[in-house]
């Protein structure tokens, strides 16, 4: 596995693994998928130091699986909260590099919620928030989606999480 370091983060990339990177930082693997051959360094960077700045602030898994994909015009990003895709986060390949620490910093809270138990989903699409059941209609509205106790809590608290940890970034280099 060639190694390449670059702006005190290590790179692993694997021989023929077409669309899969690794960023290694001391604090945590983010992996990298892409739908498309869409790959770029810049995005990456900062993602990956957004992801590692965000770990100082909120209690996160020590490996993420962020994927770059098209998800239509109005998605910006999602998190997987199925099991069998644990840690992965969608961000929406047309976000611009301003766009993308907002939305990230929103689905880092949602992985957050997951990683400590706050929330989870069962195999029959029954979601848990702190320790209560919903389930959820197969049409909301944005405002409906909004008022569901685990958006609220990311609204609530994604302005302080995202300036703590541009600040821990800016501190760290």
């Amino acid at each position: 596995m060639p190694l390449r370091k670059y702006a005190s983060v290590l790179y692993l990339t694997e021989a023929g693994s077409s669309g899969f990177r690794y960023l290694l930082n001391t604090l945590m693997l983010t992996r990298f998928i892409y739908q498309n051959d869409d790959y770029n360094l810049s995005r990456e960077i900062i993602i990956s130091k957004l992801c590692a700045a965000a770990s100082n602030i909120i209690s996160l898994p020590n490996e993420l699986i962020i994927r770059i994909a098209w998800l239509g015009e109005s998605v910006h990003g999602n998190t997987a909260v199925e099991h069998r895709f644990k840690n992965r986060i969608s961000i929406n390949s047309i976000l611009s590099l301003a766009e993308i620490p907002i939305v990230l910093i929103h689905e880092l809270i949602h992985v957050n919620q997951i990683h400590t138990g706050l929330l989870s989903v069962s195999r029959h699409g029954i979601y848990t928030w702190n320790n209560t059941q919903y389930r959820i209609p197969e049409s909301l509205s944005m405002e409906q989606y909004l008022q569901l106790p685990w958006e609220a809590d990311v609204v609530e608290k994604q302005q302080k999480v995202l300036t703590d940890s541009l600040a821990y970034a800016m501190k760290k280099g």
